[in-house]
């Protein structure tokens, strides 16, 4: 009877307890550290970036990827994370593109079986806002056989005229659900 006694007890505290909360697998997903080495330049960017602090949607900085005038092309950052491949994950990120602006921001998901081995990639989910605060989110399952998610922040524009677009409280993770977005950051 001690012993039935014992175990309804901790299985009481279990059921208390309840889920465990989401948890960003980013590191640095609101841009309030120096960038290295969580975040890298994605390779065949032809642009810059800085961290900005008069632009943030939540805390005291965000990133600012420009691309200057007379070149065409997009400026990206990426950050490439563990994850359990065949399981739901919902990732994003918040966006501002200042008004006046011919291109636009954009975050996917690169599915990988390395951190330089990418086979599967999610269509970008573009920002249609312009001078506000967007949240970019998707939630997708990791294909079968793959070991690391990479997310990729895009600032892009189609013409050569100069581009600039910010992100903060970037995110990927399990459980994580639209309502508890308002500001997902782990830093």
């Amino acid at each position: 009877m001690r012993i039935v006694r014992t175990l309804l007890c901790a299985l009481g505290l279990v059921l208390v307890a309840g889920p465990a909360a989401a948890q960003n697998l980013l590191v640095n997903p609101s841009f309030e550290l120096p960038l290295a080495p969580d975040w890298t330049r994605q390779a065949g960017s032809s642009g810059a970036e800085a961290t900005e602090t008069t632009t943030v949607h939540f805390g005291a900085q965000s990133i600012k990827l420009s691309k200057g005038a007379g070149s065409s092309g997009f400026e990206a950052w990426v950050q490439c994370v563990p994850i359990t491949a065949s399981h739901s994950y919902t990732w994003g990120t918040w966006s501002f593109v200042p008004s006046g602006q011919t291109g636009g921001n954009a975050v996917k998901v690169n599915w990988c079986t390395s951190c330089a081995s990418c086979s599967f990639s999610t269509a970008p989910n573009p920002s249609t806002t312009t001078n506000a605060w967007e949240k970019l989110i998707q939630t997708t399952v990791a294909p079968g056989g793959v070991s690391f998610a990479v997310i990729v922040l895009t600032a892009t524009t189609p013409d050569t005229t100069a581009f600039d677009g910010f992100f903060d409280d970037a995110f990927i993770g399990q459980g994580i659900t639209p309502a508890g977005l308002q500001r997902f950051s782990a830093d």
